[in-house]
């Protein structure tokens, strides 16, 4: 199917194996390759909050994570693995879209929200990590990816190269959110991606 077409694609970023979440009904697909690092026997993606609400699937190096999941354990919240993605739940669960500014280190992740049927796309402030996402002309889907060549890999996504992009790459400038593809973006680095339904579109 088209995520695993797309987890395919990132194999090398992830070589120690993969995992997905798909809510059919509501048209929402996580998927996930991991490369092992943090609690490599529970820690597998994606990762789910204890009460199943919130998804995520995290590319990420969170630093001083011990703390702040001390700190949330202190006051009543609990993890299902030892992993430092997992408090990126925790401080959401916690500070709502404020957690933007408790988060330190070198990410890029996706979290779901299954009681709003929302969707967040964050990345760190310095854009070690990358994220890059494509919404369909009608506006009634989003597909993203941590390369563009995953997010290629959906059937719906066409393959056109930006004439931009490649008079940029001949000045071997970068262009900040611009791919080498046309309408794939890249999400800039410090911000985040807020995706709601209204009205059968994306918003």
């Amino acid at each position: 199917d088209s995520l695993a077409r797309q987890l395919h694609h990132l194999v090398t970023r992830g070589p120690d194996g993969n995992g997905h979440y798909i809510d059919r009904a509501k048209g929402v697909a996580l998927g996930h390759t991991r490369l092992a690092i943090n609690d490599p026997e529970h820690g597998h993606q994606p990762l789910h909050a204890i009460d199943r609400r919130y998804v995520l699937t995290s590319n990420s190096e969170f630093y001083d994570f011990k703390r702040h999941r001390s700190t949330l354990m202190a006051e009543g919240d609990r993890f299902l693995t030892k992993s430092d993605s997992e408090i990126a739940i925790g401080l959401y669960r916690k500070f709502g879209l404020d957690f933007t500014e408790h988060l330190r280190g070198e990410f890029a992740f996706a979290l779901y929200d299954r009681e709003t049927d929302e969707l967040l796309l964050l990345r760190d402030r310095f854009g070690v990590r990358p994220l890059f996402y494509w919404v369909s002309p009608d506006r009634k889907r989003i597909v993203y990816g941590s390369e563009a060549k995953a997010v290629l890999a959906h059937p719906e996504v066409p393959a056109r190269l930006d004439p931009k992009a490649a008079l940029h790459q001949l000045m071997q400038t970068i262009a900040p959110g611009m791919s080498a593809f046309q309408d794939i973006v890249s999400l800039a680095p410090g911000h985040f991606l807020r995706i709601r339904r209204r009205d059968g579109q994306l918003d």
